[in-house]
């Protein structure tokens, strides 16, 4: 049975995969530029649905960084959400701030995800380039 910070962190990656899949057909990858993603969006006065919320487009501009683009598929854009929100989220995915070096896991982390218990848009698991 997977431990509560495990099922928060499946929470926040499904509604991630739910945010992307929501926007992606408005997209071409490679996305190239913050303004390529922003004007794929509808440019940054466009509000994209995550969480719950409707956030503005031009909100996120400096939070990612240009070291981020090219982004060369969907499962890179999912990867790249995915390590934003754990550096930006303080407490997520466990009660630790972001940046914080931890020398063992905490002691409510349970087990590591199996690989089968990972969400599954392609094979294995969230990579740099993709779904490996």
């Amino acid at each position: 049975m997977p431990s509560p910070v495990q099922s928060k962190t499946r929470e926040r990656v499904e509604e991630i995969v739910r945010t992307v899949d929501s926007i992606s057909g408005n997209l071409t990858f490679p996305i190239r530029s913050f303004k390529e993603l922003s004007d794929a969006l509808g440019g940054e006065g466009a509000e994209v649905q995550h969480g719950g919320e409707r956030r503005k487009v031009a909100l996120v501009r400096g939070l990612i960084p240009d070291a981020y683009f090219p982004i060369e598929s969907r499962e890179e854009l999912i990867t790249k959400i995915i390590d934003l929100q754990s550096r930006l989220t303080s407490g997520w995915p466990g009660p630790v701030e972001a940046g914080t070096e931890l020398k063992a896991p905490p002691p409510d982390a349970g087990r590591p995800l199996a690989r089968d218990d990972a969400p599954k848009p392609g094979k294995g698991g969230p990579a740099v380039k993709g779904w490996r």
